[in-house]
């Protein structure tokens, strides 16, 4: 009852104070721009379950919604955007404390430690380039596991001609699952040599099995709005999967019929990209 009360109370407080601004000085993107931002904000000091009431409501909770968790749940939101959002707060504060819902003592400490526009600006670039560094390195690591891969399956006769093959588990047992999924996928999508390609797939449907592949598979061909190459190539590698020791929830014949795709088109395709001879080749190498 308690919990209700105090949604009720926020609920209250919104609603005055939007019907409190001047609708002469606003454009109406800017009202919803303010309405928006101050329901995510009572949103978030709701979830806390910290605040029962706005009285209680202090500058550490707010700089962190601003630098922490509105950037966070927003990643759209630009720093100027989240700068905008901090005016917004601090009108709604001085409407509270004009209220007397918020103390005039209180609210001044909590103006007093709010980051002001430079600070925050600063805080949330910070935390953007640590960001953008992330991203840099995981792209990095990607492009690394996909080459990798590639030598992997072009390099592939020679490994088991040497008996090199432990070096590949090696590999492969030192990265994640999904990332190398992800990245198997990424190559069947990009590849454009299909003489390469079947390199590559020979490599995959030989040595490599993950069992989150499968799932991968079904989900991205349920997806496909096209049937292109990419699709293709999907169906081709699950065709495999039965007689690669994988536990199935879905037989490939079933995934067919479910996809609508006509047996024959797939051997077309098939054909077309090389990956099963032409009736006119298979004369052709008849001695």
């Amino acid at each position: 009852m308690k919990e209700q009360s105090s949604n009720e109370q926020f609920k209250s407080h919104e609603i005055d104070f939007i019907d409190s601004l001047d609708r002469s000085e606003y454009s109406k993107t800017d009202l919803e721009f303010i309405e928006r931002n101050i329901s995510l904000f009572l949103e978030e000091l709701k979830r806390t379950k910290k605040f029962l009431n706005l009285n209680s409501l202090n500058s550490e909770f707010i700089n962190k919604y601003l630098s922490e968790i509105l950037p966070k749940n927003f990643p759209e939101f630009s720093t100027n955007k989240v700068v905008k959002t901090q005016t917004i707060i601090k009108k709604f504060l001085n409407y509270l404390t004009l209220q007397d819902v918020i103390k005039k003592k209180e609210s001044q400490t909590i103006f007093r430690n709010l980051y002001n526009k430079s600070e925050l600006k600063a805080v949330l670039n910070k935390k953007q380039e640590k960001v953008s560094d992330k991203k840099r390195v995981h792209k990095e690591q990607l492009l690394t596991i996909k080459n990798k891969i590639l030598h992997f399956s072009l390099n592939y006769g020679e490994y088991i001609e040497e008996h090199r093959e432990h070096e590949i588990f090696e590999y492969f047992g030192q990265q994640k699952e999904s990332i190398i999924v992800s990245v198997i996928l990424d190559l069947f999508k990009l590849m454009e040599d299909n003489e390469v390609f079947m390199k590559l797939f020979t490599f995959i449907v030989d040595l490599v099995k993950f069992n989150s592949l499968p799932s991968r598979v079904i989900s991205i061909l349920r997806k496909q709005t096209k049937h292109n190459s990419y699709f293709y190539r999907l169906i081709l590698l699950y065709q495999t999967f039965f007689f690669s020791g994988y536990t199935l929830k879905k037989s490939y014949e079933e995934l067919i019929e479910e996809l609508e795709v006509d047996p024959e088109t797939i051997k077309e395709n098939f054909i077309k990209m090389g990956i099963i001879p032409s009736l006119d080749e298979v004369k052709k190498n008849d001695p």
